[in-house]
This record gives structure tokens, C-alpha cells and sequence, in this order.
């Protein structure tokens, strides 16, 4: 019986100036790669029917921004609408003390948007923050910008009557 199982391999002699790269590539089974299925839905892969998959992602995309928008109703989210040449307050990034201003006092000049970014610029400082960072500063009727108003000489007399 051991000899029935046992089998001979016949060897042939092997020039390996002939047989270079005549070799042939041991091929993959087919059950390898040749019949994978989707992770998620156990389908074929790749999918062939993607037309139901763009509807989906669609579907997905438009319940999205409608929870979006309900969502900003919710917290009551207010778009920041800053162009160039608007007047904005800045944050004020020092912090550690309640008595601080939340923002400067003084306003910048919106003078460039890219985005989310925005360059604003005061006598001859520039600062780029994003627009979180700012907030619309509105000038009353009538009100005077820092550099139009008159230099006072003092607050008090100085007793000479």
C-alpha cells in the first residue's frame, strides 16, 4: 500500500542557460481573487449596478442638508455676511480676566477673503484670522471714525481762572 501512495517524480536534467524565464507563472486559484464579494453587502465585487448606489448617495446627501438646515434654524445660526471694505471687530485673543473686552476696540477694514480666511487691515497692521474671529462692526448715523476726530487738549482745567 505505501508503495501505491508513493509517487515518483521524474527529474529532468536542467540547463539554466535554456530555462531562464521560460518558467510558467503559477496561476492563482479561482476562488482567490477571482469570486470576492462586497465587505458590506455581500454582493459581487466591484458592483456592477452603480446606478442604485448614486441614487443613495444622493438620497443620503439631501437628508443631510436637511438636518443641516434644521439644525441651524435650531441654534438659531446667523451667516456671517463680510465683504471687502466692511468695518469688523476683532476678537480679543488675551484672556484671563473677566474685566476684558471680548472684542478690540478699535475696528479693522475687511481687505481681502479666501474662503474661511480673512485679511483685515489697520493703519499699517494686517492680521489674517478666520471668520469666526470677527464680528461686523456698524458706525452710527453721524459718528466720526478714530482719524477724523480732533485731538482734545485735556479732560480738565488745569486751575488757571
Amino acid at each position: 500500500m505505501e508503495a501505491a501512495l508513493q509517487t515518483q517524480v521524474k527529474t529532468e536534467p536542467v540547463n539554466a542557460f535554456t530555462t531562464a524565464g521560460t518558467e510558467k507563472k503559477k496561476s492563482r486559484p479561482k476562488g482567490a481573487m477571482g469570486s470576492r464579494s462586497c465587505f458590506s453587502c455581500g454582493g459581487p465585487f466591484p458592483h456592477q449596478e452603480s446606478s442604485g448606489l448614486q441614487e443613495r448617495v444622493k438620497e443620503a446627501l439631501s437628508k443631510r442638508m436637511e438636518k443641516n438646515d434644521k439644525m441651524s434654524r435650531k441654534r438659531s445660526a446667523k451667516k456671517r455676511d463680510l465683504r471687502i471694505g466692511d468695518h469688523v471687530l476683532v476678537h480679543n485673543r488675551r484672556s484671563g480676566s473677566k474685566f476684558l473686552l471680548p472684542f478690540e476696540k478699535d475696528p479693522w477694514v475687511v481687505s481681502a477673503i479666501k474662503g474661511t480666511m480673512i485679511t483685515a487691515k489697520r493703519n499699517h497692521e494686517t492680521i489674517n484670522r478666520n471668520i469666526l474671529f470677527f464680528k461686523a462692526f456698524h458706525m452710527a448715523n453721524g459718528e466720526m471714525e478714530r482719524d477724523q476726530i480732533p485731538p482734545q487738549t485735556s479732560l480738565f482745567d488745569d486751575g488757571d481762572e
